[in-house]
């Protein structure tokens, strides 16, 4: 019961910040305190990245002593990659929504993003960058540009898979399948070496065991101690339904249900507003297809993230009215006075 009481006092605690937050920090100068905020988080992990690598002190999976991969600020290098990956996003909407142009500072920020990203060799967080890209890309635009870059981008995805190492694990996956029972759920690592084999693993033991207690759940922070690997479940929703229950997993799909309907109400004005929805859409929803094969992201970090990107994404209604830098030369055309009854009288 304590624990329980715990977890949801600090729910609330996070749910009011970010209301808080979003419903104060509603100034060109708020966004610009986060603008620099982002920027400063992409250049410290992109040193502590570029450190760790070229240093040996990266993180190293079992059995690829060879692979340095960086961690950043963060203790693994698929969390620090997706925060990574939520800070650039953020940095980007902030610009827009701030009229700023992507000068070569912005693009160097952007960069030092991906060089730190690309260090991490998280996989998951690569292919979530490369899904909001092309969400992006293809969200606007007429038919025929939407069929090139889709099918372009589709060959491209499809040619990495095929020849970068890093995906190569991938290969023992069918065998796997072959081999494979809901009901003897046994795991060989002589034989079947890849990430997705293991969570299959993980999902079938943790989802029969939910089922023993399908109503209030085991209780919170259980589902890492109990599942197969003594890791955590990589899927939230059964992490919801193995620790809350029922119950739980309805408040999740609530709060999901909850999220959509904020997001009805971004601003959609400009060309400005309609780039950012592009963006925020692409994550959201690849953040949510990474949830289901990753861990929950639920620490103070990533928290603190989303909450920047929630108030990059909603905007300041000042800073989003605001002209873009490279229009204030161009020739504004005088205002017409308003309309009062008076000069309706004489109109008529």
């Amino acid at each position: 019961p304590q624990k329980a009481i715990a977890l949801l006092s600090l729910l609330m605690l996070y749910a009011l910040f970010a209301n808080a937050a979003i419903t104060y920090l509603r100034t060109p100068h708020a966004l610009r305190l986060v603008y620099r905020f982002l920027a400063a988080f992409l250049l410290v992990g992109c040193l502590l990245s570029l450190v760790q690598v070229l240093s040996g002190h990266g993180f190293v999976e079992q059995g690829k002593a060879r692979i340095q991969r960086a961690f950043g600020s963060d203790v693994h290098p698929v969390s620090f990659a997706i925060q990574l990956l939520a800070a650039m996003i953020g940095l980007e909407l902030a610009r827009l929504r701030l009229g700023r142009m992507a000068g070569a500072l912005h693009i160097m920020l952007i960069g030092a993003g991906l060089v730190a990203l690309y260090l991490t060799y998280a996989r998951t967080a690569w292919l979530m960058g490369m899904a909001v890209l092309g969400y992006t890309l293809l969200a606007r635009g007429s038919w025929l540009r939407r069929g090139v870059l889709g099918g372009g981008g589709l060959m491209l995805g499809l040619f990495v898979l095929a020849h970068s190492s890093r995906f190569a694990d991938l290969a023992s996956l069918p065998t796997f399948l072959e081999n494979f029972s809901p009901s003897d759920m046994v795991f060989d690592w002589r034989y079947v070496n890849n990430s997705v084999s293991w969570r299959i693993v993980n999902w079938s033991f943790g989802f029969n065991q939910a089922l023993e207690q399908p109503v209030l759940g085991f209780g919170p922070g259980q589902s890492a101690l109990a599942s197969y690997f003594h890791l955590e479940m990589h899927n939230l929703f059964l992490e919801s339904l193995f620790e809350g229950g029922i119950f739980g997993l309805a408040a999740l799909l609530l709060t999901l249900a909850g999220l959509v309907r904020l997001h009805r109400h971004l601003p959609r004005t400009t060309p400005n507003d309609e780039r950012a929805r592009a963006l925020v859409n692409g994550f959201g929803l690849t953040l949510l297809v990474a949830v289901s094969f990753s861990t929950s992201f639920v620490d103070q970090l990533m928290s603190f993230l989303l909450y920047l990107l929630a108030i990059c994404a909603a905007g300041a209604q000042q800073a989003a009215g605001t002209t873009p830098r490279h229009l204030h030369r161009a020739k504004q055309l005088p205002a017409r006075p308003p309309i009062t009854a008076h000069s309706a009288t004489n109109a008529l």
